[in-house]
């Protein structure tokens, strides 16, 4: 596969997502705490598969130096009853490609492979990748890929030209679950 990390790559995946998030039950503004800062008053939906829910809200992020935008796509968490949300995962495309970001995205003609490279924070701390690629090797081996590199990854997403409102959720729901496991050892 080949790596796609464009604004305009991104700016797709971001439609796509809200697209498929405005299907989903809109649950009002809500206000989000995360490793960029607190964000107020985004509109949050959520989304459901076998039984189990999530909420979502599409972010912008922006460059730590410049202060430019520099990728775009979603944050997510479990149902809660407050109004002040933490999240448990981001998905975000750069408009270009950097080691340094977390997901990637890489194509191959109409199939397309949103790659997390299992970096994580619990509070202020980062995790060791090679704690959190231990844990997944542990719970769930068949999860863990490695790219042309040979470096370790989870595909997030997998499509072709485009992803469903069911593929979106189960896939979400199932990366989610276990990066939820893997940082409530460090909480």
């Amino acid at each position: 596969m080949r790596e796609c990390n464009t604004l305009a790559f991104s700016a797709s995946f971001y439609k796509m997502v809200e697209d498929i998030l405005k299907s989903g039950r809109n649950i009002g503004a809500k206000n989000w705490g995360n490793p960029m800062g607190s964000t107020y008053g985004l509109d949050t939906y959520e989304i459901e598969a076998d039984g189990d829910k999530m909420w979502c809200s599409m972010i912008e992020w922006a460059s730590g130096t410049s202060r430019h935008i520099n990728r775009q796509g979603f944050i997510g968490t479990y149902p809660t009853k407050s109004n002040s949300l933490g999240q448990l995962v981001d998905i975000t495309i750069p408009f270009e490609y950097s080691k340094r970001f977390n997901t990637r995205a890489y194509h191959d003609g109409d199939d397309v492979e949103i790659r997390n490279y299992g970096k994580f924070t619990v509070g202020r701390s980062g995790l060791k990748k090679k704690d959190f690629f231990d844990y997944v090797f542990s719970v769930a081996p068949d999860y863990v890929k490695e790219d042309e590199n040979h470096e370790y990854y989870i595909p997030v997403f997998r499509y072709t030209r485009e992803m469903t409102v069911e593929q979106f959720a189960k896939q979400l729901i199932r990366f989610t679950k276990i990066v939820d496991s893997y940082k409530n050892k460090f909480r």
